[in-house]
């Protein structure tokens, strides 16, 4: 009898080694179809520019940059170096999420807005008048975040510009 001789290959024993790559090629997979859904349901294509269409782009977009940092996460490709300008980066990103949440506090609250001017009925008139002051300020916390995170993006993006330019 013949006896036929197998290569021996070095296998991967580490735990987990299988369903990491079963979660790298799931992320991978779900960006592919992230992206096919935004290109097919584009709704430029229909001529649709309303807010609303705009909005799921945007939405499309940041499930795909959570995606690639679950991508990055599972490869291992995410190093972290003790840099003043990363904490900063981090803050800056927290101080834009938390714009991005009173936007949307905004948007919940406008929704049960009446818009209709009640002259007559006082109660409902005392309770537009409280709805434009809590609007009002909301606005106004919404615009002095706006600028304070558009400020320290410029004056963060200069900062990575110049060390940048200083060691390179």
């Amino acid at each position: 009898m013949a006896s036929t001789a197998f290569p021996v290959v070095a296998a991967d024993h580490r735990g987990g080694a299988g369903s990491h790559r079963t979660a790298t090629g799931l992320v991978r997979g779900s960006m592919k179809a992230v992206v096919l859904v935004m290109v097919c349901l584009s709704p430029w294509a229909f001529g649709a520019v309303a807010p609303d269409h705009e909005f799921l782009l945007d939405a499309g977009i940041a499930v795909l940059m959570i995606l690639w940092g679950a991508r990055m996460l599972l490869d291992g490709q995410l190093s972290w170096r003790k840099c003043a300008v990363a904490v900063c980066l981090a803050a800056w990103v927290f101080l834009g999420l938390g714009t991005l949440v009173l936007a949307a506090y905004r948007r919940f609250l406008s929704t049960y807005e009446d818009d209709n001017l009640h002259i007559a009925n006082a109660e409902v008139t005392a309770k537009q008048m409280a709805s434009a002051r809590r609007f009002t300020a909301i606005d106004r916390w919404g615009e002095a975040l706006t600028i304070l995170l558009a400020a320290s993006g410029v004056i963060l993006g200069g900062i990575y510009l110049y060390l940048g330019w200083m060691r390179g």
